[in-house]
């Protein structure tokens, strides 16, 4: 993989992210508040971060920075860090977007299998059609 695609997959990867919150396939959980980082090895309160705040700017920073060339890659670094944080943590969770999309697929699915049927059973009758017209037989 070449630098330049390496760069790509990284903002892509955020661009998916940010883009799947908008459509509600993934939710952050509330737990997300709980969770909390620190910045090294210390019981000092103020070097601790809460996940949900530094997931909500790092996403922040990197959609302000989108449109620098010279910012973006380091914003969307920072956004992926905190993103994968979030997964490892399973503060986030498939949402009702995802839900939604999955039911109206599967309603999707079943109608196309009821229209393969009639298609087949159609098929079935001016196969046989045609063979009885083949043998010399009016239908």
């Amino acid at each position: 993989m070449s630098e330049a695609e390496s760069e790509d997959g990284i903002i892509q990867r955020v661009e998916t992210f940010i883009q799947r919150c908008h459509d509600l396939d993934y939710v952050i959980k509330p737990e997300a508040r709980n969770v909390t980082y620190s910045k090294r090895e210390s019981d000092d309160p103020k070097d601790r971060t809460i996940l949900s705040d530094r997931l909500a700017l790092a996403i922040s920073s990197y959609e302000l920075n989108r449109e620098n060339p010279d910012l973006r890659l380091s914003e969307a670094e920072a956004a992926l860090l905190w993103i994968t944080r979030a997964f490892s943590s399973g503060v986030v969770t498939e949402g009702p977007g995802l839900i939604r999309k999955h039911k109206e697929a599967e309603a999707k699915v079943a109608h196309l299998s009821t229209k393969v049927d009639e298609l087949t059973a159609e098929n079935l009758f001016l196969k046989a059609k045609i063979d009885l017209m083949d043998q010399g037989r009016k239908f």
